[in-house]
């Protein structure tokens, strides 16, 4: 492991600890907690960022998500999903555009309601009832916007694409900056699968599921992590 790569893997470390993202939380939880502006703070890590443009770095960026079966109590399934690339453009010191492309192929059940059946789970999502991930292997959001709230939060303005699907999608997030590593950390974004034709197991679609009902609400929580692009700001620097 490079020094570069330790500094970023120990800054997200920070956040994680100083915010309590749902990495450290039971897979269980149905409801995870966001990075407090206020505790980042208290790391002397600003809600904010230096001008640039900034590239992901996957090794050190996560995701997970959460489904559930509304009529079975505390039935859920969780795993995770890789975050394979993305870039964000920080202008004035506010988050300008950006975009993360996800693997989809990636995706994977850790835990599920019933205690067992991982692997089925996993590769029932990968498959044409789900996701479809040898036809459409990768996921994409396109942020359009992203005004600053009063909270301190930034809000994400943007479009979601599923499968050849795409549709609008706007949600909070936290920023932080430390040196020329940038992190937004998003909790519990609510996606209705529906909206991109996912219909296995939806009431929308089917009756008499009983037990078998999947709530038409998943819920994404990440954290991306993002590292200063010199090559690009040594351009920036030449045209001016």
């Amino acid at each position: 492991m490079t020094m570069k790569t330790s500094c970023i893997v120990a800054f997200l470390f920070v956040v994680l600890v100083g915010g309590t993202w749902l990495l450290l939380r039971p897979a269980d939880e149905s409801s995870l907690a966001p990075v407090a502006t206020e505790s980042l703070a208290a790391q002397g890590i600003v809600p904010s960022a230096a001008d640039g443009t900034y590239r992901l770095v996957p090794g050190a960026s996560q995701m997970r998500w959460q489904g559930r079966r509304p009529l079975i109590q505390g039935y859920f399934d969780n795993g995770t999903i890789a975050i394979a690339s993305g870039q964000a453009v920080v202008a004035d010191d506010a988050l300008l555009s950006g975009s993360v492309v996800v693997d989809m192929t990636t995706i994977n059940a850790s835990t599920t309601g019933r205690g067992d059946g991982e692997d089925r789970l996993t590769q029932h999502l990968k498959s044409a009832d789900w996701f479809d991930v040898e036809q459409y292997p990768e996921s994409r959001f396109v942020i359009n916007e992203a005004p600053i709230q009063d909270d301190g939060t930034v809000l994400l303005i943007g479009m979601l694409t599923i499968q050849d699907r795409t549709h609008p999608l706007r949600f909070p997030v936290t920023v932080a900056q430390q040196a020329d590593t940038l992190v937004i950390v998003a909790t519990d974004i609510p996606i209705d699968r529906t909206q991109w034709d996912i219909r296995y197991g939806s009431g929308s679609f089917f009756d008499n599921l009983g037990e078998q009902l999947i709530d038409d609400i998943f819920t994404l929580s990440f954290t991306a992590v993002f590292e200063l692009d010199s090559a690009a700001a040594a351009a920036s620097l030449k045209l001016q």
